[in-house]
């Protein structure tokens, strides 16, 4: 799917934008965060904001921790980093010193991800037809005579890390001097183990922070899921956390662990910015991306019931869990015609049914909701799906189900007054989706049912064969 602005992010990231141009052009550093839980795009706003950045003349390193943490020391992740986002830049010859600044802060990276990978993890390069003397001896003639010190020996891991820090941070200001400015971005870094995490943030810290002037030199920007970092940190430090003269006693809840990040965030972040959920309206083509064309009769008011569902219905769901249930319900609905090759073309009004189906036993783990029905003095029988009240929570404890807001997208009247609330059939009008899609959710202890006679009659196995489908990929413990 093609990347859009479905939740309308641009404000957000104009935001993020005018903080950054600031803190630059008033020649300070900055480290601050995004904070949003589990699939509420913050990838997606950080590839928007790296786009607008390198547009305006920033020089951007995209650090994914979760893509480097197989690197047991965390460094050397970072200046591998910045050394293939060097590599990629591609300048005109025309910018004589740039291109030197690039290639001479290369050659002091890419020897100094030697050194410290043979000084700290003790790699055999022989073993890859490497030859070490030959390597080192050019390594020490390449760099200026104050950098010998660090690798004409093999010195502690701290002294070691320290004077690697510092060499990093004399290129980034070379480098920095040749751009607006420079600009870490840090993604997925909760989804790191605790100790990683950790220590991939005061990795980070040395290189964008000057001790000397206890400020910072450069930005950062970290992508974060507070909720499940500050969990990740609590558990790391133990139980019992001393905040200046007040000791929380740890129970791992999530009350005690966003205190103590709070208190522990203070050094590395600055400013937390939170990004919620958003809202989607109209927006459900693109969310469908198509997969409205393998259904007939598409027309305007049926779109709107769909976008309906994405943003009533589903409106505390996150983006990703939106593009999930779609694309499952794909699955579930391709697998049905492969395996019920005399099937035909279902109609559009089925794709509500597969949805509803699919949210309550994909991501609800829950059987489907009931229709449920009550007497509404001169009006008739109002009909909804679900209960009246209450919230349904995903695995995922980040995204959950409103049942008032089922309520009302499903709901709809039978017109003419009923005297007899249980006797039996009720004729739903066909023309209106939501009363065409009930008939599929009725209860079979429901006194009162929708007649199937203005069902069209090949929907009804249809949906049959989708459920028997879905209980095959998805059944309910």
């Amino acid at each position: 799917m093609n990347k859009q602005d479905l939740l309308h992010r641009e404000q957000y990231v104009k935001l993020l934008e005018s903080l950054i141009d600031n803190k630059v052009q008033n020649q300070n550093g900055f480290s601050f965060a995004i904070d949003g839980s589990w699939g509420t795009g913050k990838t997606f706003v950080l590839q928007m904001l790296e786009e607008k950045l390198k547009t305006n003349g920033y020089l951007i390193f995209h650090y994914n921790c979760w893509s480097n943490d197989y690197y047991e020391e965390p460094l050397i992740a970072i200046i591998s980093t910045i050394v293939d986002t060097l590599k990629d830049i591609d300048l005109p010859t025309s910018e004589e010193r740039k291109k030197d600044v690039v290639s001479n802060a290369l050659r002091f990276l890419a020897k100094l991800l030697f050194m410290i990978t043979k000084n700290k993890f003790g790699v055999n390069f022989q073993e890859l037809g490497i030859n070490l003397d030959d390597l080192k001896e050019n390594t020490i003639e390449a760099i200026k005579a104050d950098k010998k010190p660090l690798f004409s020996h093999i010195v502690d891991e701290h002294f070691s890390i320290k004077q690697s820090i510092k060499g990093i941070q004399k290129q980034l200001l070379k480098l920095q001097s040749e751009w607006k400015g420079i600009i870490f971005i840090v993604d997925e870094l909760d989804r790191c183990l605790p100790n990683y995490a950790i220590k991939v943030l005061e990795r980070l810290h040395h290189i964008c922070f000057d001790s000397e002037k206890n400020d910072f030199r450069f930005i950062q920007i970290l992508a974060i899921n507070k909720a499940e970092l500050a969990d990740s940190i609590s558990k790391a430090f133990g139980k019992d956390f001393n905040i200046g003269k007040q000791t929380i006693n740890q129970s791992h809840s999530s009350q005690n662990a966003l205190a103590f990040a709070d208190y522990y965030f203070q050094k590395f972040i600055q400013l937390i910015i939170p990004l919620h959920i958003g809202d989607i309206s109209n927006g459900s083509e693109l969310i469908l991306d198509g997969f409205e064309n393998e259904f007939f009769g598409y027309e305007e008011s049926d779109k709107k019931i769909i976008d309906g569902f994405f943003s009533l219905v589903m409106k505390n769901f996150s983006m990703r869990s939106k593009m999930e249930l779609v694309n499952h319900t794909k699955m579930i609905h391709q697998l049905t015609l492969a395996r019920n090759p005399d099937l035909q073309k279902p109609r559009i009004w089925i794709l509500a049914v597969e949805l509803v189906d699919c949210l309550y036993r994909y991501l609800l783990k829950q059987e489907k909701p009931k229709l449920n029905y009550g007497k509404i003095d001169h009006q008739g029988i109002m009909f909804w799906l679900g209960e009246k009240e209450g919230l349904v929570f995903a695995t995922n404890n980040n995204d959950y189900l409103d049942l008032i807001n089922l309520e009302k997208w499903s709901q709809s009247f039978v017109d003419g007054y009923i005297q007899d609330i249980d006797g039996g059939g009720v004729s739903f009008n066909s023309v209106t989706p939501l009363n065409y899609v009930k008939y599929f959710f009725v209860s079979e202890d429901s006194n009162v049912k929708p007649t199937p006679q203005t069902i069209t009659q090949d929907s009804i196995p249809f949906v049959k064969a989708f459920r028997e489908t879905l209980d095959i990929i998805e059944p309910l413990q």
